[in-house]
């Protein structure tokens, strides 16, 4: 309790309590904040809307399989100021301090892995091109099946949408749309002859 009191005077006298890896996104705590953070992110100049091969996020990614948390945690500060919106990346990250036991930051970075998640499905259900999720990335949808403990089983892009036949866990399957328009220009853009 007296830590909690402590957190929330710090806060109220606008100190940063939640410095640590990445940037402070403690400000967000809403659907809103996280939808505008997903697509300013996509806008800036060299986004990249595949991540997951990065070589920088892949030795993220190898680190937090080797168990090497601290690593973890060093490369991801500067993953994360440059891609915010990395949302399994946050995750690795709260999973460490959770293992260190450092459960302010985990919280933190917990909240905003749901958060990003939550902005993507905020906008539709996912169930039809009227009512699609609205990704940056084709990385988004794979982080979202997998929170979900989805497999996708096929794959088709439809004009500016991504249908995917996903297998949740029991066996059932459904079709989930995602409007990959942002992801599209956003490719485009990288691909460009400089």
């Amino acid at each position: 309790m007296k830590t909690l009191l402590t957190l929330l005077v710090l806060g109220v006298l606008g100190l940063n309590v939640f410095a640590g890896v990445g940037p402070d996104l403690s400000a967000g705590t809403d659907t809103k904040y996280f939808t505008k953070l997903r697509f300013d992110t996509a806008q800036k100049a060299g986004f990249a809307p595949i991540w997951k091969s990065d070589p920088g996020r892949k030795k993220i990614q190898d680190a937090y399989r080797a168990g090497e948390m601290e690593s973890v945690l060093s490369l991801s500060d500067a993953w994360l100021k440059r891609l915010p919106i990395d949302a399994d990346v946050h995750l690795m990250v709260a999973m460490c301090y959770k293992q260190k036991g450092d459960l302010v930051s985990m919280c933190r970075h917990l909240n905003v892995f749901y958060g990003l998640l939550g902005s993507i499905a905020s906008d539709g259900d996912g169930l039809s091109e009227q009512t699609a999720f609205k990704v940056v990335s084709l990385d988004e949808e794979y982080s979202l099946i997998q929170e979900i403990g989805g497999k996708v089983k096929n794959q088709k892009l439809v004009g500016h949408f991504d249908r995917l036949e996903v297998e949740r866990r029991g066996g059932k399957t459904v079709t989930l749309y995602f409007d990959v328009s942002v992801h599209l220009k956003a490719l485009a853009k990288s691909l460009e002859v400089k």
